[in-house]
């Protein structure tokens, strides 16, 4: 049951940082949209 709990955890883990490195190139292209039309 610990081992099921630990992968469940592992998983979840991966799926969090996929999302925030997602998050982060979406926000990093904005900054890089939003700059390149300010100047």
């Amino acid at each position: 049951l610990t081992k099921i709990k630990k992968t469940l955890k592992n998983l979840k883990t991966q799926w969090l940082n996929s999302f925030v490195s997602k998050e982060s190139v979406f926000k990093t292209l904005s900054l890089n949209y939003f700059i390149n039309s300010t100047f």
